[in-house]
């Protein structure tokens, strides 16, 4: 069964969701594009443009209904016990960013993930965004030692 395959593309600043789109086509594609049209937006002269490839590591209950199953099945998904796990491909583009003592901290970026349904979107999304801010928390706390 060949399905149309699509990627949400997640514009983020300052930590918040401000936008998403569905586009068709592969995440790696898709961060090809997303990549070339970002770099327009981009200022050199404060900050840097970064392209990361990263996964999520998605765990879901049993049973899946049978369109989940198809969707993930491009991600290597396993039965773990009684849940089901699947490597979910991530790309993202920080295109306006600032670098502290010993963090990165993106002002505006952008992730490109697999369109899979809207609750896989969100959970991908905050899982990114809350690693950012407890990446900036860990080094306001240790400046404060």
């Amino acid at each position: 069964m060949s399905q149309n395959i699509k990627s949400v593309v997640v514009y983020i600043e300052n930590n918040k969701v401000v936008n998403k789109e569905i586009v068709n086509g592969d995440v790696k594609d898709v961060a090809k594009l997303y990549a070339k049209k970002l770099i327009d937006v981009w200022d050199p002269e404060t900050s840097d443009f970064i392209v990361l490839r990263d996964q999520y590591t998605l765990t879901l209950k049993l049973p899946l209904s049978k369109d989940l199953v198809e969707k993930l099945r491009r991600y290597s998904i396993r039965r773990v016990g009684d849940k089901a796990e699947a490597i979910i491909p991530i790309y993202e583009i920080a295109y306006s960013s600032r670098w502290g003592e010993d963090s990165f901290e993106p002002d505006k970026f952008v992730i490109i993930i697999p369109e899979i349904n809207e609750n896989i979107t969100n959970e991908i999304t905050d899982a990114i965004i809350n690693a950012f801010k407890k990446s900036e928390e860990e080094v306001e706390e240790e400046l404060e030692e």
